[in-house]
């Protein structure tokens, strides 16, 4: 009987066991992706954008945060250059008054303590009646008038939608936060930096479908 040709006939599978030191398939083809510079099929990053309040006469001193804001955040551009879609998962922020300077001060008092609720659909309620019969609603405690609230996508079942990393998120598809003061900027603290927030974004990144 011929060994050598019964030996031969071993297929690549039975190769790889019997070489302990040959690298499984899926870790070799991990090494050759990166030698390529291939980059992952997907990603997930927490990206952060953070926003002043500028007081305007007889204006709400408020804000709405969409998860369309993500495409503002730090380091989206870079992520955008890798992959081309995205979507938005979660959404976190930080709503912090300036008692710093008296105008800044003057103006956080002026306008009430701040007032937050979650919106879905690319929709945020315009007033404190719908804002205090909406998901989450929530007041600020204490005299710091810090307020913090997170939301996350299962608010919109559009959210998970892929928007092209390019683009945009279409309102639709969008969820968010929304904070103000029930009070308005009085006339005399017109154009006073009175707020900061910090806007968290867990981001999903993939390549093309």
């Amino acid at each position: 009987m011929d060994v050598s040709k019964k030996s031969s006939g071993r297929s690549s599978r039975q190769q790889d066991k019997s070489n302990p030191f040959r690298m499984p398939k899926n870790i070799r083809k991990a090494f050759a992706k990166h030698e390529r510079g291939a980059v992952p099929e997907s990603d997930t990053r927490v990206l952060t954008y953070n926003g002043v309040i500028n007081t305007t006469t007889g204006s709400v001193i408020g804000a709405t945060i969409g998860s369309g804001l993500a495409t503002s955040a730090t380091e989206y551009a870079s992520m955008a250059a890798r992959y081309q879609e995205f979507r938005v998962l979660a959404v976190k922020v930080k709503w912090c008054p300036r008692f710093g300077q008296a105008n800044e001060s003057c103006a956080v008092a002026e306008s009430g303590q701040p007032l937050g609720c979650i919106f879905t659909s690319g929709v945020a309620p315009s007033s404190v009646a719908a804002m205090a019969a909406s998901d989450g609603f929530k007041i600020a405690g204490g005299t710091s008038k810090h307020l913090e609230l997170e939301v996350d996508h299962k608010v919109n079942p559009n959210a998970l939608f892929w928007a092209p990393a390019t683009g945009s998120v279409a309102s639709v598809n969008q969820f968010g936060i929304t904070i103000r003061h029930p009070g308005v900027c009085p006339a005399n603290l017109n154009n006073v930096n009175c707020v900061d927030y910090y806007a968290e974004f867990v981001v999903e990144f993939r390549t093309a479908s």
